[in-house]
This record gives C-alpha cells, sequence and structure tokens, in this order.
C-alpha cells in the first residue's frame, strides 16, 4: 500500500451485500453517488488509468464473498 490502512471484520446479515452497496461499483466512475467510491473515487476511472498507465487508487476494498473474505483476512492479518 502507499499509505496506511484501516481493517475491518464485519459480520451479520447480508454483510458482503450491503458493504457492497456502501463501497459502490468496481469502477469508480460507475459507482453512484452517496457510495464511497461515487463520492470520494470519481476521478478514478480503471480503464483510464490502464490506457494511460498509470496507478489507480483502492479507497475501499470488500471480499464479494465469504471465500474471498477468509483470503483477505489471512494476508492482511
Amino acid at each position: 500500500t502507499t499509505n496506511e490502512i484501516i481493517l475491518l471484520r464485519v459480520s451479520g446479515p447480508d454483510a458482503i451485500k450491503r458493504l457492497l452497496e456502501i463501497r459502490g461499483a468496481s469502477n469508480p466512475s460507475d459507482a453512484r453517488a452517496g457510495s464511497i467510491r461515487g463520492d470520494y473515487a470519481k476521478g478514478q476511472n480503471y480503464d483510464t488509468c490502464a490506457l494511460e498507465g498509470r496507478l489507480s487508487y483502492n479507497i475501499f476494498h470488500c471480499a464479494d464473498s465469504e471465500e474471498e473474505a477468509k483470503k483477505v483476512i489471512g494476508v492482511l492479518v
């Protein structure tokens, strides 16, 4: 990472689905207003970054399944 991170391990009914809604679309340029990516990462279009050969910055990662969550937690903890 380029900066410090804050790691939250969230559980509960529909936790993944609810966090994905709060996060917004994977590509920030497609994220709706009111989501974290929609409000704070609008200038980060993954396709444009790739074409221009520059990095994009991920301000919010959320696993899309329990299996992926276990892998991510295993790497970061």
